[in-house]
């Protein structure tokens, strides 16, 4: 099936569709988008932290991977809430 799903992250909000069934799941219309104004590139990661069920909104966190020397890195870039799920406290 296909769900409209809105990614959160610094730079703004993108709606998206998410397709998937049993087999398989992705992200379809929106996307590309999403990844061009994020400037995403082959070896970033994305964590897409559920931020609201019910209106299907996601934050997306960004790990960029960045080369130097011949070693490669990450660094984060944080959602809007500026924290990520491992910086939050147990409740």
């Amino acid at each position: 099936g296909r769900v409209g799903v809105l990614l959160s992250c610094q730079s703004g909000k993108w709606p998206v569709t998410f397709i998937g069934d049993r087999r398989s799941c992705g992200l379809g219309p929106g996307w590309k988008y999403f990844a061009k104004d994020n400037e995403l590139n082959i070896g970033d990661a994305c964590i897409f932290e559920l931020e609201d069920a019910v209106n299907h909104i996601f934050k997306v966190h960004i790990e960029r991977q960045i080369k130097e020397e011949g070693k490669s890195k990450r660094i984060v870039l944080k959602g809007r809430s500026g924290r990520r799920n491992s910086d939050r406290k147990p409740s």
